[in-house]
């Protein structure tokens, strides 16, 4: 009979333990959830910034991507890209990597932002190798599309890595 007791003690313990566990996941899963939405929507207000402002200088650029990226300190890097080449990173120290890098010759990412490119939508590409540091990592990928004026004045497609 004591075996039998401590047969169901146990058993209830491990149903309370893996309750616990579960109610933790959940949690952690809508804080992740939760991050990485601001951390698209940042991305995606950044691609209507350059859409609407082709000419947009460096200097507010960098002032934007230096908010976000206080404002969220899982932000390691602010790049942008126009025909597959990046053309600004922001903080360039530790992204030096990244300065006038060619997706073209980076397969392991190209295939996610020509699925943005085509689809017009923001593609969220993990786990990646990143480039700066060599370890996984997420990458938000939001592309901006220039209108025909602004591509006949020698603007092109770009995106916001």
């Amino acid at each position: 009979m004591t075996a039998l007791v401590e047969f169901f003690d146990r058993q209830r313990h491990h149903k309370a333990t893996l309750k616990q566990l579960s109610e933790h996941l959940e949690e952690s899963s809508h804080q992740l959830e939760t991050t990485l939405n601001a951390i698209i929507n940042v991305n995606q207000f950044f691609a209507r910034l350059m859409n609407d402002n082709p000419n947009i200088s460096t200097r507010m650029l960098e002032s934007f991507a230096e908010d976000c990226a206080q404002k969220n300190p899982l932000i390691m890097s602010v790049t942008s890209s126009r025909e597959y080449r990046v053309n600004f990173v922001y903080p360039l120290r530790g992204n030096e990597r990244l300065v006038n890098l060619d997706y073209r010759f980076r397969p392991d990412q190209l295939a996610a932002i020509q699925l943005a490119l085509t689809s017009n939508m923001t593609v969220v590409d993990a786990p990646v190798q990143l480039i700066q540091t060599g370890r996984a990592g997420v990458i938000i990928r939001s592309p901006f599309q220039l209108s025909a004026i602004q591509t006949l004045r020698g603007n092109s497609l770009g995106m916001r890595p």
